[in-house]
């Protein structure tokens, strides 16, 4: 099982198992390209053969900060953290039709949406 936030590919906001992932990342496999592309939106890049879609983010979270003090949590304030967030999404083709599905980044959420 995957679990919390930013395990693996996905970031994944509640538990999947690692079918449930693999999935994910392969549901485009057979499928028309023009039927991903409605999809997921146009690729940056497209050749004869392959279609890549790319996604960069950066996002700042406020994290809550907590003691616990005479028996009980007390809020202190946030701290915050700043991350990048990325995807790399490549779509081999044939005929027209998705025969692999390769992702790399931290973030494919939007690549590889719940199924």
């Amino acid at each position: 099982m995957f679990c919390g936030i930013g395990v693996g590919l996905l970031m994944i906001a509640g538990c999947e198992s690692a079918e449930q992932v693999q999935a994910r990342e392969t549901q485009f496999n057979g499928l028309p390209l023009t039927q991903v592309i409605a999809r997921i939106g146009a690729p940056q890049h497209q050749d004869a053969s392959r279609a890549v879609w790319k996604h960069n983010e950066k996002v700042t979270q406020a994290i809550p900060i907590q003691t616990y003090r005479d028996g009980r949590y007390q809020f202190d304030g946030y701290r915050y953290e700043t991350r990048h967030l990325t995807c790399t999404y490549v779509a081999i083709f044939r005929a027209g039709y998705v025969q692999e599905s390769h992702y790399t980044g931290n973030d494919c959420r939007r690549y590889a949406p719940k199924l």
